[in-house]
């Protein structure tokens, strides 16, 4: 309340300010006088004063700079800014200015978003920011961080610091969390059903629990421990990243939306996506995979290597290679995936409609006889009857095709014009197929 008019002494002892609790400051023209003259015309909590301006404390110099660049603080560069300039600013953006303190951010009452990506900070207090939506505290030097008073969080990242634990509790409108490269261990996502979006990769995590989460868009939990996981009560994923873990099995048949996936280097034994009908991204590489079915109607849409680049945003590729145990692959049309798919595969794995009867030690294939090994050009089929046998290099790649008599069970054919090295040897009867290693001099 201000009554600084130069007027003071002459006003009328009849005033009366008297009856208001909130009012901490009067702002007069002499505090001396108002003491002695004005005592009985105010409430006991208030006080008479010269200058009711309230300050917050803008310990770092950095984060004041900023404040004066953006035309919030007005006074000068005095290590404070005043309340009254903050406690209506509903956006501020901090990234990248060497902010250590954040102190005197818990005055920015009606703060809905903070951007404090790229800085120093080691501490930060958001309980005052009640009306917060969004944080972002990428790349700082957090140990800890406390959003259990901020209810209204919708986007919260603090990728790239040093949290060891996080406390959603409160969060329910929580639809977007960036956590990863971190020390977490666990996250609990019990309160959390509007989440859409995960990042939790590069931490400390052995177990995560997403089935709550019927909303759930994108899950990328990337470089960690993890070694079971359900996804069966998300239908809407449509992101699944979990490479480099420990996952040993996983049941995508309740996920008909997903369209990019990546599980290379885990221990996957047998992996079914035949129930994923917008699939258009697999990278499977490095797995001990026996049976790998990707026949979900989609296969002439997958993004291969060559398209790299093609659809921005994508880095990863569909790939099946380095599965060394990995005789068959199921697929939507064999003839297209050995045409183009030749490089994504390892050169012991053959591409089938149906893997139920392939393998190399399977009773039929097993009969068969192949010489001389090593060739120089010449190669008989012997005990077996074939419609179809094509030779892979060690890369994978076709470099022949025969067409062959089924109703033979002797045939003869000539690898002439082929540089010494080694190549796998398909013999093909319907659906049923299998790799011999051959050795042209």
């Amino acid at each position: 309340m201000c009554l600084k008019n130069g007027n003071n002494t002459n006003f009328s002892l009849n005033s009366n300010f008297t009856s208001n609790p909130s009012l901490s400051c009067i702002e007069v023209d002499n505090v001396i006088y108002s003491n002695d003259n004005w005592a009985t015309l105010k409430d006991a909590s208030s006080n008479y004063n010269e200058d009711c301006t309230q300050y917050t404390l803008i310990p770092d110099s950095n984060f004041e700079d900023a404040l004066i660049a953006l035309e919030i603080d007005t006074d000068g560069k005095n290590g404070k800014v005043k309340t009254e300039s903050i406690v209506e600013v509903t956006s501020l953006n901090l990234e990248s200015l060497n902010i250590s303190d954040l102190t005197g951010i818990e005055d920015f009452k009606a703060l809905m978003y903070l951007n404090c990506n790229y800085n120093n900070i080691r501490n930060i207090n958001v309980k005052h920011n009640k009306a917060l939506r969004a944080l972002n505290l990428f790349e700082n030097q957090l140990t800890s961080l406390d959003v259990t008073e901020n209810k209204d969080m919708f986007n919260l990242t603090f990728s790239k610091n040093q949290i060891t634990s996080i406390d959603l509790s409160q969060n329910t409108n929580l639809h977007y969390l960036v956590a990863d490269q971190n020390l977490l261990t666990s996250i609990d996502f019990s309160a959390n059903p509007e989440l859409e979006s995960i990042y939790c990769g590069n931490n400390n995590l052995t177990v995560l629990d997403v089935s709550n989460l019927s909303n759930l868009n994108q899950l990328n939990c990337i470089y960690t421990n993890i070694s079971e996981i359900d996804v069966i009560s998300n239908p809407k994923l449509v992101w699944l990243y979990l490479n480099d873990n420990k996952i040993k099995e996983i049941n995508l048949s309740q996920n008909p939306l997903l369209k990019y996936l990546n599980l290379g280097n885990n221990q996957l034994t047998t992996l079914d996506l035949s129930h994923n009908p917008l699939l258009e991204l697999i990278f499977v590489e490095n797995n001990p995979l026996t049976s790998l079915n990707v026949q979900n109607g989609n296969n002439k849409n997958f993004i291969l290597p060559s398209q790299t680049g093609k659809k921005a945003g994508y880095v990863d590729t569909t790939s099946f290679l380095r599965n060394s145990k990995l005789s068959c692959i199921q697929v939507d049309d064999v003839a297209y995936s050995n045409e183009n798919w030749a490089g994504i595969k390892d050169a012991t794995a053959a591409y089938s409609s149906s893997c139920k009867s392939l393998g190399i030690g399977d009773l039929v294939f097993s009969r068969a006889t192949i010489y001389p090994n090593p060739t120089k050009g010449e190669l008989n089929i012997k005990n077996i009857a074939l419609d179809k046998a094509t030779v892979y290099n060690s890369l994978g790649q076709l470099v022949k095709s025969f067409t062959l008599n089924n109703a033979k069970t002797d045939n003869t054919i000539d690898l002439s014009g082929l540089p010494r090295g080694i190549y796998y040897v398909y013999l093909i009867n319907g659906d049923a197929a299998s790799a011999k290693k051959v050795i042209v001099e």
